[in-house]
């Protein structure tokens, strides 16, 4: 049971990070819209680019929260043993994704 309830608070976290940096990347592009063609632009559009890794990290994060909590129909083991992990390596890659952004567009 407490498999089940560490999934759940992932699968919840994972969806909130996802949904957060998918409004940073919108923010973004529209920050880079409004520039005209010019480095700045294209830097800012190679940032907005860029946070998609940490969503599609994030959707497969649920992803593996979802097998977990239907672990008797067609979960695995292997989703229960690499939640964490690749929780703990979303946190990381969406860290380094703001820190990163946030000094390259000042």
């Amino acid at each position: 049971m407490a498999d089940k309830d560490i999934a759940l608070g992932l699968l919840q976290s994972a969806v909130a990070i996802a949904g957060l940096v998918l409004v940073y990347v919108a923010f973004i592009i529209s920050r880079s819209a409004n520039l005209e063609n010019t480095k700045r632009s294209k830097k800012f559009t190679r940032i907005a680019v860029s946070g998609i890794i940490p969503v599609i990290l994030a959707l497969l994060c649920a992803l593996l929260s979802v097998r977990v909590l239907l672990c008797s129909r067609f979960g695995s083991q292997w989703a229960v043993y690499h939640l964490i992990p690749l929780f703990e390596i979303l946190l990381v890659l969406t860290g380094i994704y703001a820190i990163i952004s946030a000094f390259l567009i000042t």
